[in-house]
């Protein structure tokens, strides 16, 4: 998408120039730019809860650097990066594959994210079974304010397998319930 934005006509513009030498007269794209940053309020989505390197995805394809934040998530990748609200996710599924060394981790997404003409209506997560992690969480002391971000409880250090490590973020984070098959043994 392009938006062509006209430059500003002003009146005798060698005179207002000498004049005002040092002012500088903001141009139109930096008036709307201000003016959609303001009305998206992106600058202030905070620091994240939570990092998370390198997640091996096969839904967009790549390994993928995930920063949990407040309200968002944001996904981070060599050529695209992108910002999912947690209200857009639905669902959650844990599925151990067949070849018995990988676990699939999916998310659901109520809008699908778009990328060129293709758009992705689910995150596919393909994780080791034996990939261990440890993070700490960025969380705020006081425990009113920890109420407003989390769903459910969780520790302010996790380690384990990343696939559970993803499993109670997803959890704790967004407050969307996991579907885990039966037979599958954590």
């Amino acid at each position: 998408m392009r938006l062509v934005i006209p430059t500003k006509i002003q009146e005798n513009l060698d005179i207002k120039e000498e004049e005002n030498k040092e002012e500088k007269i903001p141009h139109n794209a930096e008036i709307v730019k201000e003016t959609i940053m303001r009305y998206v309020n992106v600058d202030n989505i905070g620091e994240a809860i939570a990092i998370v390197d390198e997640v091996p995805m096969i839904v967009p394809r790549g390994k993928f650097d995930f920063q949990f934040l407040k309200n968002l998530l944001k996904i981070h990748g060599n050529s695209f990066d992108y910002k999912i609200n947690y209200k857009n996710m639905s669902r959650a599924f844990m599925l151990p594959k067949p070849d018995g060394i990988h676990i699939a981790f999916i998310i659901s997404l109520i809008s699908p994210l778009k990328q060129g003409k293709t758009s992705y209506p689910y995150l596919v997560f393909q994780i080791k079974n034996n990939q261990q992690k440890k993070i700490e969480l960025n969380l705020p002391e006081d425990e009113e304010e920890k109420k407003k971000i989390l769903k459910s409880d969780i520790d302010k250090e996790i380690s384990g397998q990343l696939y559970d490590i993803l499993a109670k973020l997803v959890k704790s984070l967004i407050g969307i319930r996991i579907v885990i098959p039966s037979t599958f043994k954590r």
